[in-house]
């Protein structure tokens, strides 16, 4: 694990060293990766979840779901 420790509350000279240490340890290109592995359908997936959860959301609040208009299908941009 990671730790910088702040002297003198500087926090920008601490931050700097956490980067250089994270950058040489490779943990930011392991988070992104693990991140960004993602599959077309895992996307999908996800995005339908999160619309169902925000519609349910909202009826539980008592306010009406009003998905946005699909422009495309009416011909706009």
């Amino acid at each position: 694990m990671t730790s910088v420790y702040v002297l003198n509350n500087n926090l920008d000279q601490a931050l700097g060293i956490l980067k250089r240490k994270m950058a040489k340890e490779g943990i930011l290109k392991d988070v992104l990766k693990r991140g960004g592995a993602l599959s077309k359908g895992e996307k999908r997936r996800a995005k339908d979840r999160n619309a169902k959860l925000k519609r349910k959301k909202s009826e539980r609040q008592g306010s009406e779901y009003r998905p946005k208009l699909d422009r495309a299908a009416w011909g706009g941009k």
